[in-house]
């Protein structure tokens, strides 16, 4: 049997067994190309921390490559959209002086996730609540408090992505 129709045989078995090109992928034949990361619901006191969250989700999912993040739910029809409620953030005083003046204060942040499929919002996935805690340092000067507090919402928002990206990856 001559080389090349070998190869082509070969190939063809390959390809007929599941095997692909590395990097030629994507999702699955049938699986959704997008995942819509809408602005959650903000039932919390705490302004632009649901911005900071879908800015978050929509970048950990585009440096992950799996699904391509868009912002609005029409311009994925047919795939994912996650969906949900920032219930609360709380800052409290975590650490004190000999003196009585905070040191550290935590921020906690309580979070209703759940992931929908399809036009007609198929319930897939949900995480209901997740908790996360960051500390920081507090400051007698209220603008130093004041950026430390954003800095350490920002780092909850990105672990917060890291850990709903990772759970779904390991669901689905």
């Amino acid at each position: 049997m001559p080389r090349p129709l070998i190869a082509i045989l070969l190939s063809a078995l390959a390809l007929g067994c599941g095997y692909s090109l590395v990097g030629g992928g994507g999702p699955a034949a049938g699986e959704p190309r997008t995942i819509a990361v809408p602005l959650f619901e903000n039932r919390s006191a705490e302004p632009g921390f649901e911005r900071m969250l879908a800015d978050a989700l929509s970048e950990e999912f585009a440096r992950r490559g799996e699904l391509r993040p868009v912002w609005d739910e029409r311009s994925a029809p047919d795939g994912w959209a996650l969906r949900g409620v920032v219930r609360a953030v709380r800052v409290v005083p975590s650490a004190f002086s000999s003196v009585g003046l905070a040191l550290e204060s935590r921020v906690e942040v309580e979070l209703e996730i759940s992931l929908v499929r399809g036009p007609d919002r198929e319930l897939v996935w949900r995480h209901n609540p997740l908790l996360l805690d960051e500390v920081f340092l507090s400051s007698a000067d209220a603008q130093v408090g004041h950026t430390n507090r954003e800095q350490a919402l920002r780092r909850l928002a990105s672990e917060t992505a890291g850990r709903i990206h990772d759970e779904l990856s390991q669901t689905f």
